[in-house]
């Protein structure tokens, strides 16, 4: 037993030595061929310069690419999770308008949820349709109560003139915030008066000061909602104070709204009221389905844009590598002739394929990383806010997609030159030793 495992010890102690030997072979020969200086590079040279350049074009653009599009949804997701939250706790019936039936605030299961630890914030909030009639202009709006729970550092980033309304629970406020859409519509400034009309028996018409004026890009939400006291929408409905359209929740990991929101499902279904009404649970995702489906295609975008960038890569190294090849062609005779065999040559040139692959990378990460820098300092690249909800190009770096992406480019590109180094077995050494 122990003279068997003193013979495999040898065997591989040996068989490692021989690799070492081989590999110290195949460095030295590929660091012969790194030198270009000779007559017989004239067109391999230029032809790897191209190479390492595609190679840098290529992976420079599918980083910025995901880079892009990582910090787009994220923008995205934050302005739109921003305005309506990442989940809404409304009452359990089939009513999809603005005009909704009431869910009770001091309902037990309230304070059970707000002791979860995936929740990070939780409000409340009741909406009225109106109509602001000036005399000349009618626009349509939605008015959101909101109260002293309510979370204004999203809108405090977005606020362009005048301060977020004063709420307190002792009086009821006045004050409104309307976006810088209504405003340019109907030619409103800060401090002005707001005539809101609600059709309903008998019709009723609030007078609001305008206080402030948000802009988030968000259009469809922009050219809609008007924020004010919830006392208002509660007394223009006819509800007590503990009657609300409902709760926005906010979670801490955006990545846990599926599984929160099905826990929060649990935690409703059955608590119901003394009128036997519940409430349900609605993520971001279904209350702005096509915003967030529109997201997820931009995917398709970067995929494709990877595909192409390593293809055309490819294509330039298996034609760099080609021509070296063919100009190392008597090179190639004389280690055939020294007893050196087809997978030696091989590797000793997808060993050299792999240098110039690492040369371009290289070069592709630093001008990469130097353009997203100057995109997230700067933003010289602007965007039409009325359509992609932003003003300049969101970027946003992910260390494990860009190592994700480095090494698909390299294993990609390292494998599309197994099949030209395979040229080598495909010329006899008789033939090889007539090239001069």
């Amino acid at each position: 037993m122990v003279f068997l495992l003193l013979l495999t010890i040898e065997f591989i102690i040996n068989y490692a030595a021989k690799i070492h030997k081989i590999l110290q072979l195949i460095s030295f020969i590929v660091k012969r061929l790194n030198k270009t200086n000779q007559k017989s590079d004239q067109l391999s040279s230029p032809m790897i310069k191209v190479s390492i350049a595609g190679i840098a074009l290529g992976l420079a653009v599918m980083l910025i690419s995901i880079s892009i599009v990582i910090g787009f949804k994220h923008e995205i997701r934050e302005k739109v999770t921003g305005f309506t939250a990442h989940i809404h706790l409304i009452n359990f019936d089939l009513n999809t308008t603005f005009d909704t039936s009431p869910i009770k605030s001091d309902a037990p299961v309230i304070d059970k949820i707000k002791n979860e630890p995936e929740i990070k914030h939780i409000q409340k909030f009741a909406t009225k349709p109106g109509i602001i009639q000036l005399e000349t202009d009618l626009q349509a709006i939605v008015l959101k109560g909101i109260s002293t729970d309510f979370d204004s550092s999203f809108f405090a980033k977005h606020i362009t003139q005048g301060h977020f309304p004063n709420l307190t629970d002792s009086s009821v406020s006045n004050q409104v915030l309307i976006s810088e859409v209504i405003a340019n519509k109907l030619n409103l400034a800060v401090g002005d008066k707001l005539p809101t009309y609600f059709m309903q028996q008998p019709i009723r018409m609030r007078n609001f000061s305008i206080v402030g004026i948000y802009n988030t890009n968000l259009e469809m939400y922009d050219e809609l909602y008007v924020l004010c006291d919830i006392q208002h929408v509660q007394r223009l409905n006819g509800w007590k104070e503990n009657e609300i359209t409902g709760y926005e929740v906010f979670i801490n990991d955006l990545n846990k709204l599926e599984e929160t929101t099905t826990k929060l499902r649990r935690m409703t279904s059955l608590a119901f009221n003394e009128d036997k009404s519940t409430m349900r649970a609605v993520p971001v995702t279904e209350l702005n389905q096509q915003i967030f489906d529109w997201l997820e295609l931009q995917n398709v975008n970067v995929y494709v844009i990877i595909i192409l960038m390593i293809l055309v890569s490819g294509t330039n190294m298996i034609t760099g590598l080609l021509i070296l090849i063919l100009e190392r062609t008597q090179f190639i005779g004389v280690l055939k002739t020294l007893g050196a065999n087809n997978k030696v040559l091989q590797k000793i040139f997808i060993l050299h394929a792999a240098k110039i692959i690492s040369r371009g990378m290289i070069i592709g990460n630093i001008v990469g990383v130097v353009l997203i820098l100057l995109q997230y300092r700067y933003h010289p690249i602007k965007l039409d806010a009325a359509n992609y909800y932003l003003s300049h190009v969101p970027v946003e770096v992910s260390l494990s997609n860009w190592i994700l992406i480095n090494l698909l480019a390299f294993l990609c590109l390292l494998i599309m030159m197994v099949v030209p180094s395979k040229y080598v077995s495909k010329i006899p050494v008789a033939k090889i030793m007539r090239y001069d």
